[in-house]
């Protein structure tokens, strides 16, 4: 069993933390999962899921065609799609996955204003009683937030939808498979997630554990931590927490698989 409260009860600021199982479907661990916290980078997540429940309704297209694109220069898209950097037109699907992996501010401007403004954006958050979210042009205003459990939810949405309609959300878990921020205990291949942070915030969802084998589903996050630039208390935090999570997945498999 993972005791999260345990970990982060001590420690300054407000967190708050869910672990899903995908095996059982069921919660193995919640803190504080009403949690209202800022989203900065992970609403470009709710983004691409809003976006792809539009297609899903024939409102869109993955190959529609985005004209005058560019790439956010403070961001990474240079070192992990070298091959983009002179397109100055891309398909939505790959602006989706793009933004997703790189956190990509102005790619994700283009794809808001293309579908028509961040109003339509959660409007259909909305239609999908996703009530605690609201997404704000601005990432790292405190406004632009959601709770804990919608955040997991969402990502359920996300991971099963993959698994049924792998068509129709593959930019997103492409996105966050390629996502650069690893953990150095937890092989690569074993985490697709998507991170958001301020100097005062640090959020990470994702998918822990072979992606095929009934992997673990997780929101950590935590507001008014320490200053994050100056030292890394939140951060250990959450890692110390993920790599628990690891383990617990890890355990299970083996156990499992001994049992079969």
């Amino acid at each position: 069993m993972i005791n999260v409260k345990a970990i982060l009860e001590e420690y300054k600021g407000e967190y708050g933390a869910v672990v899903y199982c995908t095996k059982t479907n069921a919660l193995i661990c919640s803190y504080h999962a009403d949690f209202i916290i800022p989203l900065a980078s992970v609403g470009k997540v709710l983004v691409g899921y809003a976006v792809a429940k539009l297609i899903e309704e024939g409102l869109l297209s993955w190959n529609s065609m985005i004209n005058n694109v560019s790439f956010d220069p403070k961001e990474d898209s240079h070192i992990i799609y070298p091959h983009l950097q002179k397109r100055t037109n891309l398909p939505l699907s790959t602006m989706i996955e793009v933004m997703i992996a790189c956190h990509d501010n102005v790619l994700a401007n283009h794809i808001v204003s293309y579908i028509g403004g961040l109003e339509k954006v959660n409007a259909k958050l909305r239609d999908e009683n996703f009530n605690s979210f609201n997404l704000t042009k601005n990432p790292q205003d405190t406004q632009n937030c959601g709770s804990i459990n919608d955040l997991l939810s969402i990502l359920i949405k996300i991971y099963d939808g993959y698994l049924t309609q792998p068509e129709l959300f593959t930019p997103l878990i492409t996105g966050m498979v390629r996502q650069q921020e690893a953990h150095r205990q937890i092989p690569k291949q074993y985490l697709a997630h998507m991170t958001g942070g301020l100097h005062d915030l640090i959020l990470d969802i994702g998918i822990l554990g072979h992606f095929s084998k009934d992997p673990y589903l997780y929101v950590i996050g935590g507001n008014n931590v320490p200053n994050r630039l100056k030292n890394s208390e939140s951060d250990d935090k959450v890692a110390h927490v993920l790599l628990n999570v690891y383990r617990d997945w890890k355990k299970n498999l083996v156990h499992h698989n001994a049992i079969n």
